[in-house]
């Protein structure tokens, strides 16, 4: 017969429960299955300074037919979403200021199926309209790390 340790037994319990509660969905919502909101936030890679950025979840998977939708949020300055003017947007809008601290806006997919690509973007930390140009502090050719991955 085996003994019984009741410590143990606590011990695991307790584990369980603390790993339980740090892997609360609610701070990712992008990991929940059939989740159709997908949510990108930028920030900036330094403190104080805005440029660079980064990306937390760079290439979103978004399927038409389960009518997913993309959103940004931005934690600490304000920025702008630019799609490459070659394949255009999947969304409708080309160029999205992402306001700190603001609600993220849900913007669903409005191409045709037939029309399903990937969609490279750009990030500015200043709007990309101003004169002279800014450059972005995320290119949309960087390695693919910002981008859309359009499914019918």
């Amino acid at each position: 017969m085996k003994a019984r340790h009741p410590g143990l037994d606590l011990v695991s319990t307790v584990f369980f429960l603390a790993l339980q509660v740090g892997c609360n969905n609610e701070r990712n919502p992008n990991i929940l299955a059939g989740n159709p909101h997908r949510l990108v936030t930028i920030s900036s890679s330094q403190t104080g300074i805005s440029n660079p950025c980064e990306v937390d979840f760079p290439v979103a998977f978004l399927r038409i037919s389960k009518n997913h939708t993309i959103a940004w949020a931005a934690d600490d300055h304000d920025f702008w979403i630019v799609f490459d003017k070659v394949k255009g947007s999947p969304i409708g809008a080309s160029n999205i200021k992402i306001t700190k601290g603001a609600k993220p806006n849900d913007f669903p997919v409005t191409i045709p199926p037939s029309a399903a690509d990937y969609f490279m973007y750009a990030v500015y930390d200043s709007d990309p309209n101003g004169t002279p140009t800014p450059k972005p502090c995320k290119l949309a050719t960087d390695d693919h790390d910002t981008g859309l991955n359009v499914k019918p």
